[in-house]
């Protein structure tokens, strides 16, 4: 066997390789439940008095948002700014097909009893993970 990069094989060759054995692999672990394969992307603003004051970017892929970063001004936090940008985050994944939503967070950050206020759930603590802190991986189901 011989291990080469991408560049060096025929495009054309990769990608009729990756079309026959994806549709396989697919077939094995989904079934007729295949996901949809393709990324939304999703950033929105908040504004008091034509003034940004927050912002939240969110990813949907494979039915599966993620809450990629929500900022909030220093001198709006507390006044439900963050809390508007969730729900309204959470709103547009559900419009679009994710029935869950996930994010990480440091674990002993205020963001984390945030979200718990808004029903994210812990499911796993990352350890030494970025800065070498401890994050948390948080989700909340979105279907109705």
């Amino acid at each position: 066997m011989e291990i080469v990069n991408l560049e060096d094989v025929h495009k054309e060759e990769f990608e009729t390789f990756k079309n026959i054995e994806w549709k396989i692999a697919d077939d094995e672990h989904y079934g007729n439940n295949l996901p949809n394969f393709s990324v939304l992307k999703k950033t929105l603003v908040a504004k008091v008095e034509n003034k940004i004051v927050g912002q939240i970017e969110l990813k949907i892929d494979q039915g599966i948002a993620k809450i990629e970063s929500l900022l909030v001004g220093n001198q709006e936090q507390g006044k439900g700014v963050g809390s508007q940008l969730v729900t309204v985050g959470e709103e547009w994944a559900l419009q679009n097909g994710a029935h869950k939503i996930t994010l990480e967070t440091g674990e002993s950050w205020a963001a984390k009893s945030f979200y718990e206020k808004l029903g994210y759930e812990t499911r796993a603590v990352l350890p030494n993970d970025v800065a070498h802190q401890n994050f948390v991986l948080m989700d909340k189901m979105v279907v109705t």
